[in-house]
């Protein structure tokens, strides 16, 4: 009875009878293929990768997939237990978790990092709050006086100073004895200059002059030059102003010739202490 039955399970399990069976030669075949298999294996040189460089740890003589870094890695990660990755197999991650001198930031390239902790992107995250902050910050009311200032503000002048005119009309230096400072428009004169506002309200012309500066500036005449102080950056004055009263206080003597005029260091000279009082105070007797 029992053997009824396994025969009856072995006709159930046995092949189809269109399938065909594996006979002996085939069997044979198979042998002797996989021994000549083995043998060319075999006879490869052991050291076939010594010229290849590992895509994992960039050393020489070996490929990733049998890599002794990216094993130890391995073990090590899964011996640290299970630590959230966004990217990378585990290989990768663990080699990132035990030094991330070798991590490059996607966002700002850098070495170190992570994109999430980027000083960069948290920069640009800053940047973009004070800009919603300013956005949602109310405006200043608008003022209700309205000023219109003139564009251009013009000095009345006595003179012009002699050699400077030989140039181009934007070179030129006039005195004027309507002005208490020096001034100019032209920022290629100052060899200094510090930055300073100031508005001034003109009563004559009814204007305000603004200033934004003051330096030294160079004045070429002919082959010399002056070196002059305290000089006004003002854009919206039309000419190049030298103050009559600012340069007697500065040490220059003033020599005319007609309308032109020459600029002298009122102290070239070494002039001592002498004075005579008596002989100043005669010309008013």
């Amino acid at each position: 009875m029992e053997f009824m039955r396994r025969k009856i399970k072995r006709e159930k399990e046995s092949f189809h009878p269109c399938a065909r069976r594996i006979t002996k030669e085939g069997k044979a075949s198979l042998r002797n293929r996989i021994e000549q298999m083995n043998l060319f294996n075999s006879n490869l040189p052991q050291n076939k990768f010594k010229n290849y460089t590992c895509f994992y740890c960039m050393q020489e003589g070996h490929i990733k997939n049998s890599c002794p870094t990216k094993r130890r890695d391995e073990f090590l990660y899964a011996k640290a237990g299970t630590i959230s990755f966004r990217h990378g197999d585990e290989a990768t991650r663990a080699r990132i978790r035990k030094n991330k001198e070798t991590v490059m930031c996607f966002k700002c390239r850098g070495l170190g990092h992570f994109a999430d902790a980027c000083s960069q992107k948290n920069a640009k995250i800053m940047q973009k709050q004070e800009k919603e902050e300013i956005a949602a910050t109310p405006p200043l009311p608008e003022p209700k006086v309205s000023l219109k200032y003139p564009e251009f503000v013009h000095f009345k002048t006595i003179g012009i100073l002699d050699g400077t005119d030989k140039g181009t009309w934007d070179d030129f230096w006039y005195l004027s004895n309507t002005s208490n400072k020096h001034m100019t428009a032209n920022l290629d004169f100052f060899l200094n200059i510090k930055e300073e506002f100031l508005v001034e309200k003109l009563e004559k012309p009814k204007k305000f002059l603004f200033s934004y500066g003051i330096g030294e500036v160079m004045i070429k005449y002919g082959e010399g030059t002056y070196e002059i102080p305290g000089v006004y950056y003002t854009p919206e004055v039309t000419l190049n102003i030298l103050s009559k009263e600012l340069l007697r206080k500065q040490g220059f003597e003033i020599i005319w010739s007609g309308d032109r005029c020459s600029l002298v260091y009122m102290f070239k000279d070494k002039q001592g202490r002498n004075i005579n009082i008596d002989k100043l105070r005669e010309q008013f007797s």
